[in-house]
């Protein structure tokens, strides 16, 4: 770590640094021929923050001394840019111009701002790092970051896998922090283990890459056996891999795990992850925080790196810890080192479902509750934790109700060799002594047509049971149904039915989400 940008200067430093560098006055936009053409674009970047600061748009909430110190910071970051336009080679300047940027990505400023300035950083670090590259200046004795990720846009170009069909989302922040975030969540119930793996990373020219996150944790203990430090330790991993290729299969191997069988990648070799030592948040159950700086090490010069934050679900199966959903949100992603890297490369496009439903927008659409008697309740749509579903329960009434999608299309218009349907889907139940399993059923049909009576219709049952027999004391139990092979519906219009049977004695619940219908092509694997 004592690489790592840490020198610091006094305060008044700060304020009157270099002859000609620092200003506390806003300097005007230097016209167009001061400045060197590869520099124009982060410069321009750099006026607009500062413009927004000015005009109140950025900032408005950040404490005085802050909102000073980046006003500051960010007129040196220009008046750098001008004097490197004629003065290329001074190593000096270039070693500063790294230092003040770092300086400005540590100051405390709210979350909304820092996902606006974080990007330009990072922008003008890269033109910095070019330059002493074409310079042959040494910056040996640095650290500056290199690549960050607030996923205010969505995951990509990170990527998700999980083996339960429950991957990492994005979501939005608390109201007082609002910033979107990468968010997995695992159940002692399902084994859910879900990846989130950051796109293929080359670091041929990196010295000392390092890696921090901010980021925040959720337990869901509920159970007199819980034992924190245990979970805290076995469950959030970070790791890395040199050998990875895309398309692979994801599995994490514990080194003393003798028993454990490696995945291989496409050449043939055993793929290996290393768990790097990250810094967790701290607290009875939730806290946020920054971790520690944490080296990669034997990465350096490596031109295939992935890093990946997972959620290894494995003491759960095997010890019963916790009955309530564990949660790790990853605000911001940052990767420091020495040197630069090329433009990622990114995961390829994901094979798109010939049919989804979410049940998000506040409704069941395209899916229409059809009920056998008119009393029951109908399926409606809810969310838990930001995972929309669709719902019945029993209500005290002999009934069949039928959560029904008419009219899918599964025309083989690329080269489909395989269909897969696949679902998560949440059991509680408030009575015993009956199978569940019977109660609950997944109905396919060539024939239906929406209006027409059910019971006239042809529908195959899908076997979708688990094994695991429910009690009372389970509670809210979530499950994964599938791959459930579709294959021989290809080319044809289908009807999808979820069925409740309920009896008026025996108030059970079922909700059913993120329902696919995923192909496998003849020129690739699924991905």
């Amino acid at each position: 770590m004592a690489k790592l940008l840490g020198k610091s200067l006094p305060l008044f430093c700060l304020f009157f640094f270099a002859i000609h560098l620092t200003s506390c006055e806003p300097s005007p936009k230097a016209p167009p021929e001061t400045i060197a053409p590869k520099f124009n674009s982060v410069f321009e970047d750099i006026d607009q923050v500062q413009n927004d600061i000015e005009n109140r748009i950025l900032l408005r909430s950040a404490d005085d001394r802050s909102k000073s110190l980046a006003g500051t910071y960010l007129v040196n970051l220009k008046n750098i840019l001008t004097y490197l336009s004629q003065n290329p080679s001074d190593r000096d300047k270039i070693i500063r111009a790294l230092e003040i940027s770092e300086s400005i990505q540590q100051l405390p400023l709210p979350l909304p701002d820092r996902t606006r300035i974080e990007p330009i950083l990072v922008a003008f670090n890269k033109v910095i790092a070019s330059l002493a590259v074409e310079q042959n200046i040494d910056l040996s004795s640095l650290l500056w970051t290199i690549f960050s990720y607030d996923f205010g846009s969505d995951l990509f170009p990170f990527w998700s896998f999980s083996n339960k069909n429950q991957g990492w989302t994005t979501s939005e922040g608390a109201a007082m922090n609002t910033q979107t975030k990468a968010t997995g969540r695992s159940t002692p119930f399902n084994g859910n283990s879900p990846w989130l793996v950051t796109p293929q990373l080359n670091f041929e020219n990196l010295i000392d890459p390092t890696v921090t996150l901010r980021h925040s944790i959720l337990l869901g203990p509920n159970d007199s056996n819980f034992k924190k430090d245990r979970v805290l330790k076995s469950t959030y991993k970070l790791l890395v891999s040199k050998n990875y290729q895309y398309g692979s299969p994801l599995k994490y191997c514990d080194p003393l795990d003798t028993s454990c069988e490696l995945a291989k990648n496409k050449k043939g070799e055993n793929i290996v992850w290393t768990s790097l030592p990250i810094e967790l948040p701290k607290g009875d159950n939730f806290f946020r925080m920054t971790s520690s700086p944490v080296p990669i090490m034997g990465m350096s010069g490596e031109p295939n790196v992935f890093i990946a934050m997972m959620l290894d679900t494995s003491i759960f199966i095997s010890e019963r810890y916790g009955k309530h959903y564990h949660t790790w949100d990853i605000f911001e992603f940052k990767l420091l080192g020495n040197g630069l890297i090329p433009e990622v490369i990114p995961h390829p496009e994901p094979i798109k479902p010939l049919f989804e439903d979410q049940f998000g927008e506040g409704s069941i659409a395209p899916f229409k509750s059809l009920l056998s008697n008119p009393s029951a309740r109908d399926w409606a749509q809810g969310e838990h934790r930001q995972v929309p579903y669709a719902s019945t329960f029993t209500n005290g009434t002999k009934t069949k109700s039928r959560l029904i999608a008419s009219q899918i299309s599964l025309k083989n218009k690329n080269n489909i060799k395989k269909l897969n349907l696949n679902f998560n889907h949440t059991i509680k139940l408030n009575a015993e002594g009956y199978n569940v399993w019977d109660r609950l059923k997944v109905l396919i049909s060539e024939n239906y047509k929406e209006g027409m009576n059910f019971d006239e219709a042809s529908w195959l049952e899908l076997n979708f049971a688990d094994s695991k027999i429910l009690t009372i004391a389970d509670s809210y139990t979530d499950f994964t149904a599938g791959p459930i092979d579709l294959t021989s519906y290809l080319d044809k219009n289908i009807s999808l039915a979820f069925e409740f049977s309920s009896e008026p004695t025996d108030d059970h619940l079922w909700q059913v989400k993120r329902i696919k219908i995923l192909p496998t092509y003849l020129d690739g694997d699924l991905k």
